[in-house]
C-alpha cells in the first residue's frame, strides 16, 4: 500500500496544492509553458515544499496527540535540526554571512565572480 492513495482525497488535495504551487510560479516567471525548464523546476520544489509541510504537520500531530513526544522536545530537537542544516548549507557560501536580519557579503569580488562563473541574471 503506497503512502498517497491517488484514487481518492490525497491525491485530490495534491493536486489542489498543486494548482496553487502552479500561481506561485506565475508570481516568478509569469505565464510560461509547462514544458519550459525553469518551470520544472519551480514545481518541483514547490510541490516538495507543500508536500512535505503537510507530511510534517500530520505526522507531528500524532506524534503529540499519542504523547509520544513532548512540545519542548519537538521544538529542542527542530532547534537542532535547523541549526545543522543551516551549518550545512551555509557552507556553499563562503562569500557571504548570513544571520537572522539579513545578508552581509564578506567577499564582493569573489561572489561577483562566482556570479558570472554560475550565468546568474543581471
Amino acid at each position: 500500500m503506497s503512502i498517497i492513495d491517488r484514487s481518492g482525497v490525497l491525491h485530490d488535495l495534491g493536486m489542489k496544492l498543486r494548482q496553487v504551487g502552479r500561481m506561485q510560479i506565475s508570481r516568478i516567471l509569469g505565464s510560461v509553458p509547462t514544458t519550459s525548464g525553469a518551470y520544472k523546476a519551480l514545481i518541483d520544489l514547490i510541490e516538495r515544499s507543500y508536500f512535505m509541510r503537510a507530511e510534517l504537520n500530520a505526522i507531528t500531530a500524532l506524534l503529540l496527540k499519542k504523547g509520544l513526544v513532548t512540545e519542548a522536545e519537538l521544538a529542542k530537537q527542530f532547534e537542532e535540526e535547523f541549526r545543522h542544516y543551516f551549518t550545512q548549507i551555509a557552507q556553499a557560501w563562503p562569500e557571504a554571512e548570513f544571520d537572522a536580519k539579513g545578508i552581509t557579503i564578506k567577499d564582493a569580488a569573489a561572489l561577483a565572480e562566482r556570479s558570472k562563473r554560475e550565468g546568474w541574471p543581471p
